[in-house]
């Protein structure tokens, strides 16, 4: 089964990787990601205010 096309367009995210080079974890510690999810909330919320 082939992969589905994506609809691209400017300035858009398409997706966050949750696992690293051959499959490694990217964040070690829970409150290593903390930065990461604070960031994306607060661009959901922008993004979805206007």
């Amino acid at each position: 089964m082939s992969k589905a096309w994506r609809i691209e367009f400017d300035g858009a995210i398409y997706h966050a990787l949750s696992r690293g080079d051959k499959q490694r974890d990217i964040f070690i510690e829970d409150e290593d990601r903390l930065p990461l999810l604070e960031l994306t909330g607060k661009w959901v919320y922008i993004e979805t205010k206007t």
